[in-house]
């Protein structure tokens, strides 16, 4: 990572001071961790080249072994989150093709990134969301791309960080505000 970037990333309010429990619920910023997007016809390829074979189905994600989630936003396009904070892959810069007709899509500046886990998160976002999120419904790694609290967001199904664990992403304009309701709704939960 560049020095502008560090300078950028750390001018960047955290949402949460550390991660807080409510009702046995966790949620952890992790809007300062890494993550990058790839967009364009030869986005899968770049993808596979760096060794995320076999790569899901739009609205899927797969885990990788050094610690991140590729989520397929669509046929063509992905988001990449780093889940060790090693930053190894996410300097691709902005606008310059990474491979041909693959684009990087800047994902740290503009989204906040919040964790959740615990049983019952579910229920919680129930309240709030209009997509089934119970496990029968979005299975481990299942994306969507909808409306939580009025609010655009991407939520990942990632049980491996905690039992109900979900990412969600979103504007960092509304991120403090997400985050009250995502709190709000735990409390009454």
């Amino acid at each position: 990572m560049s020095t502008a970037d560090t300078l950028h990333r750390s001018a960047i309010a955290t949402l949460l001071p550390v991660a807080t429990t409510r009702r046995g619920l966790v949620f952890e910023d992790r809007t300062l961790a890494p993550r990058a997007g790839i967009r364009g016809p030869g986005a899968r390829g770049f993808l596979i080249g760096l060794g995320f074979d076999p790569l899901p189905p739009p609205n899927q994600a797969i885990r990788s072994s050094s610690g991140t989630v590729v989520a397929m936003l669509g046929a063509s396009e992905a988001l990449l989150l780093d889940l060790s904070a090693t930053a190894s892959l996410w300097s691709f810069g902005t606008g310059a093709p990474l491979a041909p007709g693959a684009y990087p899509v800047p994902r740290w500046e503009g989204t906040f990134w919040v964790t959740v886990k615990g049983t019952g998160s579910s229920a919680m976002f129930a309240m709030i969301c209009g997509v089934d999120l119970r496990p029968q419904a979005f299975a481990d790694l299942a994306v969507a791309q909808t409306i939580v609290a009025k609010s655009s967001a991407i939520v990942i199904r990632d049980d491996d960080v905690g039992e109900e664990g979900f990412h969600i992403l979103g504007d960092i304009s509304l991120g403090s505000y997400l985050m009250r309701q995502l709190l709000d709704a735990a409390d009454s939960v």
